[in-house]
């Protein structure tokens, strides 16, 4: 009886972490911003919504090399669906396309 009432708790446990974690949003964003140190960055978002990843844009570092330097982003020029979009401006297009990932 103990064996069944613990095999019963332990998946009802499993069972409610599994329905309780939070889904990976839908959407991938790069976002074009300017950092702190007034340079032009990229930050990669994944949000359900544009607002939310220009939102949250703001509190990642932000790529501002292919070297992987990373700065605090300031202001957020224009976030993008990844793949497939293409940013306004060419030299964030440029940085986007050539940063490792």
């Amino acid at each position: 009886m103990f064996n069944l009432l613990k095999t019963t708790i332990i998946l009802a446990v499993l069972v409610s972490g599994v329905t309780l974690s939070a889904a990976m949003p839908k959407n991938n964003y790069a976002c074009h911003v300017v950092t702190d140190k007034t340079n032009m960055g990229v930050s990669f978002i994944q949000a359900n919504t544009l607002a939310k990843a220009e939102e949250e844009a703001l509190k990642v570092k932000a790529h501002v090399n292919t070297e992987g330097k990373m700065e605090t982003p300031t202001a957020v020029l224009q976030c993008i669906l990844t793949p497939g979009s293409k940013f306004d401006d060419f030299t964030a297009q440029k940085l986007l396309e050539n940063i490792p990932r």
